[in-house]
């Protein structure tokens, strides 16, 4: 896409316009910010997906694709991509149970209820109340997160996981390794001293994204929150704990779900929402976001127009 094309496709709420002069801080989600992750952790979703219905000699007529995922990351509550995958396992078994679902308009509903594996559970078990219980019990999430770990990682996995694998041939070399880069240090503006992560990756994760971006010595462990720290986005508490203890006079938490643009406190004018979608702009602007850019370094490349 041109950078013309690109300058087009941004947003910014009349009202921030102003105050990006004085962002000094910046807070990043990895997947979708910092690292394409569609090759990787999407693709990681739907082979569980299909290996864990393998392992447990399941078959079912319904094909998840990354359109399905789409649905459920839109309908909130799904950035762990765990919950994602036990999701599409709930609607594989209920397929081949009979039960020919439309996961969209399932999607629609979750997102009016709050979001969640949860509520897609709920309503699995109000549409299908007699063989819910027994789809239910086909799924085990501890198989499910084991084997997603394995195969993200790959012969990674006692590195960034801390256990050996089982599931995955010793020599797989993992789909982390499909990630692209989105943005580097030498992207961020000079003016910008404080920068930090608040992601729902676990911290072997994150370690990777690191030393894939080149962020491992930007970025001070302390500005620095992941998963095993507890964190489930959203989360408006802990950003702005995040933001406070940086330092920050004027932040921007840049991330590319609902979820993430959930953990921003809203009208609070010292942490701004930035989310990088060049698909649903519509939406987000719906939702409230103050800015709106199609990949993460267009947000860069406004924050210098705004010092020039």
């Amino acid at each position: 896409m041109k950078e013309a094309e690109l300058k087009n496709r941004v947003y910014i709420k009349p009202t921030v316009q102003p105050l990006l002069k004085e962002v000094d801080a910046l807070v990043f989600d990895v997947d979708g910010v910092l690292l394409d992750v569609h090759r990787s952790f999407w693709d990681a979703i739907l082979l569980t997906t299909k290996r864990y219905l393998a392992l447990n000699s399941l078959t079912s007529p319904f094909v998840p694709r990354k359109k399905h995922i789409k649905f459920l990351k839109m309908a909130g509550g799904f950035n762990n991509d765990w919950d994602v995958t036990s999701a599409l396992i709930l609607m594989s078994l209920a397929y081949s149970f009979g039960y020919p679902l439309d996961l969209k308009e399932l999607a629609e509903e979750i997102y009016k209820r709050g979001g969640g594996l949860e509520q897609l559970e709920a309503i699995l078990e109000e549409k299908i109340p007699g063989d819910f219980p027994q789809i239910r019990s086909l799924l085990d999430r501890s198989t499910v997160e084991r084997l997603f770990k394995e195969i993200y990682a790959g012969k990674e996995t006692p590195l960034v996981y801390d256990f050996q694998p089982e599931f995955v041939s010793p020599n797989w070399e993992g789909l982390y390794k499909k990630e692209v880069v989105l943005l580097r240090p030498e992207n961020i503006p000079p003016f910008i001293n404080k920068i930090g992560l608040f992601t729902g990756r676990t911290a072997g994760e994150t370690t990777l994204a690191l030393r894939m971006t080149g962020f491992s010595s930007f970025i001070p462990q302390q500005f620095i929150i992941t998963a095993d720290d507890g964190l489930n986005k959203p989360d408006r508490k802990r950003l702005k704990e995040l933001a406070n203890r940086m330092g920050a006079k004027r932040a921007i938490y840049v991330g590319d779900a609902l979820d993430d643009l959930r953990s921003v406190p809203p009208d609070d004018p010292s942490l701004l929402s930035c989310v990088v979608n060049q698909e649903n702009q519509s939406f987000f602007k719906e939702q409230g976001a103050d800015i709106i850019v199609p990949i993460t370094i267009t947000l860069m490349d406004l924050l210098k127009e705004e010092r020039i």
